[in-house]
């Protein structure tokens, strides 16, 4: 008579599932996700940031020229949108340097940018001034600033047109305002003793428009 299969069938089972439970690898651990201490200028982290900004309009190649300065803003459309009729237009003349940026990471934008003309326009003999700036960055600095921007309470995002918009006012005595322009590969930056945050953001958007026509 045979014996019965049972008891070596459950203790081969046993053996199988013995070893194959020892090979098996432990689940890893989670890397940590690394804090990122680039924002612009501070972190709120109750706050949800917007939807992301729309694909580039246009490639970046395609950008071989930033306007000269009176044609991103003419001197007559830029008395119109300060209200000041005495302003002049300055040229190229003043240079933008990348501390006159909040935050580590529009400085290092702009640093890295292809591209750039800074314009300015004042009021002779006196420190009332507005200047301009047009870069032409790539899809991931813009997506890396427009996302420190977006996590930032300091900025205030809107739309004009098709340009995104971001707005704050500057520390200081003279409380300068700050306006950046997004569409595409092209950034653009106005600030100055003569515009509030109304004016800044329709001067930064205009300029951008006026790039990619």
């Amino acid at each position: 008579m045979s014996r019965p299969l049972v008891p070596a069938l459950a203790l081969v089972a046993l053996v199988v599932t013995a070893v194959t439970s020892g090979c098996a690898p432990s689940p890893s651990p989670q890397a940590p996700v690394p804090t990122s201490s680039a924002v612009e200028p501070s972190v709120d982290p109750t706050r949800t940031p917007p939807s992301p900004s729309a694909s580039p309009s246009a490639p970046l190649d395609e950008i071989t020229a930033i306007p000269e300065c009176g044609a991103l803003v003419s001197v007559d459309r830029m008395r119109t949108v300060t209200g000041d009729a005495r302003l002049e237009g300055f040229g190229e003349d003043r240079t933008r340097t990348t501390d006159s940026l909040p935050g580590p990471v529009a400085g290092a934008t702009y640093d890295g940018s292809g591209r750039t003309r800074t314009c300015a326009w004042g009021i002779a003999s006196s420190p009332m001034s507005v200047m301009l700036s047009v870069a032409v960055i790539d899809a991931q600095a813009r997506d890396t600033l427009t996302s420190a921007l977006d996590a930032s309470p300091e900025f205030e995002r809107s739309r004009s047109g098709d340009v995104t918009v971001y707005t704050t006012p500057k520390e200081g005595e003279d409380r300068a305002y700050l306006a950046y322009g997004f569409d595409g590969p092209v950034w653009a930056i106005v600030d100055g003793t003569l515009v509030d945050a109304a004016s800044s953001a329709t001067l930064a958007a205009e300029a951008v428009s006026a790039t990619l026509d």
